[in-house]
Parts: C-alpha cells; sequence; structure tokens
C-alpha cells in the first residue's frame, strides 16, 4: 500500500520577492507560515477547443492554452511576539496593501494631550501618520490602542477619543509603543511565491509562482479565534518538479528522494486571539467612543488581479497587474431600543469610521506584541437591515470604504 500524506504533517513557506519572474526557494525559517485544514492549491489549467471536423460528431482534443493557478488558506490573526513587529504573514498584507512603515521604538509624547489629541514635538509627530494604530502608554501600565485620523504640526488626531484614565495617566514619561502599519498604495505591489511542502516535503512538493493575494477575509465572531482567510493568484503551479529535488548538502536535508526544504521551519509562539474583550468603535466623531456590542463582524480587503498574456511567453503569460482595490466591514449588532443613529447614517450617506481593537490583554491593558488595529478612515453604510440573533433584535450593516480623494488611503491594519 502507497504511504498517506499527512496534511498536519505539511508546511508552507511564503517568499517575497522584487518582481515576477524566477522562482524563488526559502532561505529563512521565519518564511513558514502555520497553516490550516483549509489550505487548498488549484492548478486551473485553462483550454482552447480543437475546431477541427474529421469524421466524426465527436470534438476533437482540447488543447492546454495557459495557467492561471490560484491558492486558498487561512492563518490565524495574531501578533508576532515582538513589540511594534512584522507578523509572518505580513508579506500576504503586503502584498494587499503595498506599502509597510514601523517604528522600532518607544516614541515620547509631550505635555498638553487630550482624549482626542495627543501631543509630541515636530521630529516625533513626523514618525507617525494617518493610519498608524498607536499603543499609548500612560504611568502605572496604563494603555490604549487608537489609530490616527490626522497630523497637523505636534498634533496627533485620534479617530476616536481615549478614556479619561488613560489621559489623566499622561506624564512626562508617556510615549506611544513602537508598530508597523499596512498602508494602501495603488502601484508597485510586491509579489512571492508559494512552497507547499506535503508531509514535510517527504510526500511532495506543489508551488505556485508569482502569487499575488486578491482577497483578504478576517473574522472576529464573538468567543472564537480571530482569523484570516486569503485567496492568492499566481502565474505558473508546479507538482513534484523534479528540478525543485533538494541536494543532500546539509545536515536537515539528507535525503535524495523528496522535496525537504533546505531551511529548518520556525513558527511564531504567540497564542491565538479570542474574540473577547476586544474594541469595536462605529461612528462620524472621535465622541462616539463606547464598544459596539457585536456578535461577530468581519473585515474585506480585495484587490482583483488583471492577468496580461504574450505569444512570446513560454506559458502565454506575460504579468499581472492590479487595478481595483475594495475594502468593506461587515458588522452584526445588537438594536437598542429607539435607536435610529445608524439607519440615520445610511439614510444620509453620512461619512463613518470604524475600528478594531484586537489583542491579548493583561488585565485591561493591551499585550505589546500581539495586539493590533483595523482602521477604516473613510467608509459609508452601503446595507442595513434588520435581522434576529437568538430571538433578539439586531442590526445587519455593512461599511465600505471609498477614496479619500488625497491617496491616503482609506484602510489601515496596524501591529503594536
Amino acid at each position: 500500500m502507497a504511504q498517506l500524506i499527512s496534511v498536519r504533517t505539511s508546511t508552507l513557506a511564503v517568499v517575497k520577492k522584487t518582481a515576477e519572474g524566477t522562482l524563488t526557494k526559502p532561505t529563512a525559517g521565519n518564511q513558514f507560515l502555520a497553516i490550516q485544514p483549509d489550505i487548498s492549491f488549484s492548478p486551473n489549467f485553462t483550454t482552447v477547443e480543437n475546431p477541427e471536423i474529421k469524421n466524426d460528431i465527436m470534438a476533437g482534443q482540447v488543447a492546454i492554452s495557459g495557467e492561471e493557478p490560484s491558492a486558498t488558506f487561512s492563518h490565524l490573526f495574531k501578533g508576532s511576539g515582538t513589540a511594534g513587529g512584522a507578523p509572518a504573514f505580513g508579506t500576504l498584507l503586503e502584498s494587499t496593501f503595498g506599502t509597510v512603515r514601523s517604528q522600532t521604538a518607544d516614541t515620547p509624547l509631550a505635555t498638553g494631550s487630550t482624549k482626542s489629541i495627543l501631543k509630541m514635538s515636530n521630529s516625533n509627530a513626523n514618525k507617525v501618520a494617518k493610519g498608524d494604530t498607536l499603543l499609548i502608554k500612560g504611568s502605572g501600565g496604563t494603555n490604549e490602542l487608537m489609530p490616527v485620523s490626522g497630523v497637523s504640526g505636534t498634533d496627533v488626531s485620534l479617530a476616536f477619543d481615549i478614556p479619561d484614565a488613560v489621559v489623566s495617566s499622561i506624564g512626562s514619561s508617556a510615549n506611544v509603543g513602537a508598530f508597523t502599519s499596512y498602508v494602501p498604495k495603488s502601484t508597485d505591489l510586491p509579489v512571492f511565491d508559494l512552497w507547499h511542502y506535503l508531509g514535510g516535503g517527504t510526500g511532495g512538493l506543489e508551488t505556485l509562482q508569482d502569487g499575488r493575494t486578491v482577497s483578504v477575509a478576517i473574522s472576529a465572531n464573538a468567543k472564537e479565534n480571530i482569523n484570516g482567510t486569503y485567496t492568492l493568484e499566481g502565474t505558473a503551479y508546479r507538482l513534484n518538479d523534479t528540478a525543485q529535488l533538494r541536494q543532500p548538502n546539509n545536515a536537515f536535508n539528507s535525503a535524495t528522494n523528496n522535496y525537504r526544504p533546505t531551511v529548518a521551519p520556525s513558527f511564531e509562539q504567540t497564542a491565538p486571539v479570542i474574540s473577547r474583550n476586544q474594541r469595536l468603535y462605529v461612528g462620524s466623531t472621535s465622541g462616539e467612543n463606547v464598544c459596539l456590542n457585536a456578535p461577530s463582524c468581519s473585515f474585506s480587503i480585495t484587490t482583483p488581479k488583471t492577468l496580461l498574456t504574450s505569444v512570446c511567453t513560454p506559458s502565454g503569460n506575460f504579468g499581472t497587474v492590479i487595478n481595483e482595490r475594495t475594502a468593506s466591514m461587515t458588522v452584526t449588532t445588537f438594536l437598542e431600543e429607539n435607536d435610529a443613529r445608524f439607519f440615520k447614517k445610511f439614510q444620509d450617506n453620512d461619512k463613518v469610521s470604524f475600528f478594531f481593537a484586537g489583542g491579548a490583554k493583561s488585565g485591561t491593558n493591551w499585550t505589546a506584541g500581539n495586539c493590533f488595529g483595523i482602521y477604516g478612515s473613510e467608509a459609508s453604510i452601503s446595507a442595513f437591515s434588520l435581522s434576529q440573533v437568538d430571538n433578539v433584535w439586531a442590526l445587519e450593516m455593512t461599511l465600505q470604504c471609498y477614496s479619500p480623494g488625497d491617496g491616503s488611503g482609506s484602510i489601515f491594519v496596524s501591529f503594536c
């Protein structure tokens, strides 16, 4: 009987590269991601009909005309374990957003901060920008997560007001923590190669070349793991290609008849984030900072890919381009008595912002290295309806992000 391959012994490497082209091998352990059972690669070979008639009512054999491979898999949405560090799956987010900016050290606050504006020196205010979620750290370990809505001189404006207890703790030693932010841009989005080692490589290997993240779906359902699901599309797929066999040139890979990587995988050790004791804000002003009681919320970011073809290339594929980005939040929240505020915003097509503060906590305070923020700066309610959750009336809403018109973007993800 043939040896079967366990899904639980498989590994996945994501290798970032600067341009489409040659399949690039993993060279570091931190390029590997923990996977979930839903991982799926699809070769998606396209075909063209043979129109010849040869004294037979049956059509001729179809021909393989090209490749449009894809892959889908999930990864827990959580921090890297290092304050402000990018998570291992950050490559997937970078392919969606395009830009990564970060601060690796704490940034001091100046005196005079309020619940809606943080005061910094000019040089320090230049270190943050719209979209960055900041871990605001006061005295006595008190802290809060909040995104920046804009910077003017020494004033760093916050999208929603921070609690009075945090404001009162901001003294001479207060600061904001390190962060990594994923920020949208319109051109030169990075690409990567996927290496899926079946059974750790002893069972086989499938690869997807020149991958781009075309959709990200982040789900936060109460009392469940916060999870992210990614759909990717590439230009070429290979299964057990003998050109990818490893040679026995190191202690980790001593066999010649398998596809094991030449580097040992290493995985982040941060615990999963459970969707409880998190924060969700939706509103048109910074004063609307009461956490929205929501059994579930989800975030979707899509960047559909256009595949460019060429008669000159062996695969028929010349390259890919991203021409569109959409982002939205869908939320279910309980309907309060005589509450028409969200319907009014929907009816009037008002601008609203949303912010999900997530991650691990120690007591009531966020844990640096495993907290994050998802911020929609310009959005409107595009869908509104009543539903029932456990025989209680609830609101179902979709908030659709739109362009602010100045190139600054309207959807951001930060890790603190």
